[in-house]
């Protein structure tokens, strides 16, 4: 029997539905310099550490993601709105994170990590609820952030705008008092250079599981 080499090609690019890559993977860049060592960028080995880092952070936020609370603002009643965000879950085997592929320029350090998933994380990836989409984006000076892992600080409040975003346009009815609900990480969050800041921006599902009202009796 012939194979007709075309479909074959095809069906190679483009998998049979139903079908689900073993392992996630993308791309993460880390900023190179940190405030007070703009002469002195990091050393490879501290970049590639926190590379890492947020490669076991993100991959986690994909596979089981995060519960949070959010309480917004309310002036009248002068609260700040502020979250409530679970632990990260850490991979089921963080040894199968791996690295390939990295660059250096004279503002970060990229790399492509790839992590193998365990059947169960395989699972819960395929079976996931389809939430509310959204994306958001936030943004921090190149030169003014001490933290080891800047990348962080930024993605949680990408979290956060996301969150915020998907809360208002979805709840219409009077402010809320607080929201409960759980967010999943779609795709690696990406990173630019705009006006002197780096801006990541990150695309997540998003579901509310419980909305708290303000008792006005």
């Amino acid at each position: 029997m012939k194979i007709n080499r075309v479909a074959l090609l095809l069906l190679l690019l483009f998998p049979l539905s139903g079908w689900s890559q073993p392992f996630l993977q993308g791309k993460i860049s880390d900023p190179r310099f940190t405030e007070g060592r703009i002469s002195e960028p990091k050393t490879q080995h501290e970049s590639l550490n926190a590379l890492f880092t947020y490669a076991s952070a993100f991959f986690s936020d994909m596979i089981y993601g995060r519960t949070f609370v959010y309480y917004p603002t309310h002036n009248d009643r002068k609260i700040k709105s502020r979250f409530e965000w679970s632990a990260q879950i850490e991979p089921e085997n963080p040894k199968k994170i791996s690295v390939f592929d990295i660059e250096r320029d004279e503002i970060f350090m990229t790399a492509w990590f790839r992590y193998d998933m365990m059947p169960n994380e395989k699972k819960r990836v395929e079976n996931r609820n389809p939430e509310q989409l959204t994306s958001a984006a936030a943004s921090a000076s190149l030169f003014e952030n001490d933290s080891p892992l800047p990348m962080l600080d930024v993605y949680f409040k990408v979290c956060e705008e996301a969150v915020k975003k998907a809360a208002k346009s979805t709840i219409q009815k009077r402010k809320p008092k607080e929201i409960h609900g759980r967010l999943i990480l779609e795709k690696m969050p990406s990173v630019s250079i705009r006006s002197g800041s780096y801006t990541v921006q990150a695309s997540f599902r998003i579901g509310f599981d419980r909305i708290e009202y303000f008792d006005y009796f």
